[in-house]
């Protein structure tokens, strides 16, 4: 354990405690927020709160196996630490992670594309089509995604800003209108929960996106962070279950997987509109960081000896991947937007993705990093191999049941507003 509490010393720039603790609220501050409400309007109230509860939980103790295996082995990406697996099994396994961190954060990028386009077409509809915002919102995430971490602490600072602002709009609506009395649920039983729990799935998966926060951290060791994380994850407690709550209470059943889409259209909401597009395109090279790992590992592979500058370091090199690194981002964020031409579906993209996150890094890969490269317990042991079998159930129901099934909740509703 020596190795992994040791803290990490290195002539790169750093990142304070206090950006990455900004980086990682923000990190989960994104697409999958939205539709939270959307969620709870099929599981209910209380369990919505319950999902928020135990899924930050067990997504913080994830996180830390994941942190605290790379400190380990000084590998900071997925693939790099399934390749320390003996045999072929870590071989095929770091395939199969890279190819679903690539998956997951290209899904990632798309959901945060779309929000920013509906949100300036919901505002500028008359002056330009979607398409053109799709582009406009490129033409910003290319050069945020190319700087380095410790200059979006700022970023994320606002983008944190504009989310309790969002909760505040919410507020006055509800006070506007007053509660859906008819149409909420505070406590009932039904598919739908698992539209909840994948839509918080998407929205609080964190474990491979806390890599390039964690490489920076300013004497970095596992504990550090872990203090960091649990500041972070108080506060989006706080403020994921009354953004939810509120919004749930005040539209009911019906709510809108973006709920974005149901602000009234005045200052108030279209003031929401912009601040929650800053959000996103904050969120978006948070996102894109992690999907360099693989992609700089085949150009230049590191050594545990020597390693080598973060991702998104700013510092001067003769490594080829300053030069490559432009090349591979512009590339990604090409790719995202011209899918985002042809796909505007954000509940259903925020279910799918959730489904994915369950099943790989919420449960699976922290329980096979546990098995093998750990040596736990026979107590232990059985823990991770139910963790495992857990994620697999929650995955397939997700892809399966991609609906709120709202009105199914409302038929077995047992306690009513």
């Amino acid at each position: 354990m020596h190795d992994v509490d040791s803290v990490h010393n290195s002539d790169s720039p750093k990142a304070s405690a206090l950006a990455v603790g900004f980086n990682i609220t923000n990190m989960i501050f994104g697409a999958g927020l939205l539709s939270l409400p959307w969620g709870m309007a099929g599981s209910g109230l209380v369990s919505g709160i319950l999902v928020i509860f135990l899924g930050l939980f067990l997504t913080g103790s994830t996180t830390m196996i994941f942190i605290a295996t790379a400190e380990k082995y000084k590998k900071f990406d997925v693939g790099g630490i399934c390749r320390e697996i003996p045999g072929r099994p870590g071989i095929l396994l770091s395939m199969v992670a890279n190819a679903t961190v690539w998956a997951s954060s290209f899904m990632c990028l798309i959901s945060n594309t779309i929000i920013f386009s509906d949100s300036w077409h919901e505002i500028f509809g008359h002056v330009a089509g979607r398409s053109v915002w799709v582009l406009v919102a490129a033409a910003f995430q290319f050069p945020l995604s190319l700087l380095p971490q410790k200059y979006l602490g700022f970023a994320s600072l606002v983008s944190i800003i504009m989310n309790v602002y969002l909760l505040i709009i919410l507020i006055k609506n509800l006070g506007e209108h007053g509660p859906n009395r008819e149409d909420v649920c505070l406590l009932g039983y039904g598919r739908g929960t698992i539209a909840m729990v994948c839509a918080f799935g998407m929205s609080a998966v964190l474990q491979f996106y806390a890599f390039p926060s964690y490489e920076q951290l300013e004497n970095r060791s596992p504990r550090r962070f872990l203090n960091i994380l649990m500041v972070s994850f108080t506060f989006v407690f706080c403020i994921f279950s009354c953004f939810t709550s509120i919004a749930y209470i005040t539209y009911g059943e019906f709510v809108q997987s973006d709920i974005i889409s149901a602000l009234d259209n005045d200052i108030y909401g279209k003031t929401a509109r912009v601040g929650i597009s800053v959000v996103v395109t904050c969120c978006y090279p948070l996102m894109v960081a992690p999907m360099l790992d693989p992609i700089r590992e085949l150009i230049e592979p590191q050594t545990l000896e020597k390693g080598y500058a973060s991702l998104n370091s700013d510092v001067k090199d003769k490594s080829r991947w300053v030069y490559y690194k432009p090349i591979v981002v512009a590339m990604i964020v090409a790719s995202s937007t011209v899918v985002t031409l042809f796909v505007d579906s954000l509940g259903f993209m925020n279910v799918l993705n959730g489904a994915i996150s369950l099943l790989f890094f919420v449960c699976g890969l922290p329980a096979i990093f546990s098995l093998y490269l750990w040596n736990p317990p026979t107590c232990m042991r059985g823990i991770y191999y139910f963790l495992i079998f857990f994620g697999i159930v929650l995955a397939a129901s997700g892809f399966v049941f991609t609906d709120n099934y709202h009105g199914e909740i409302m038929e077995n509703c047992h306690w009513t507003f």
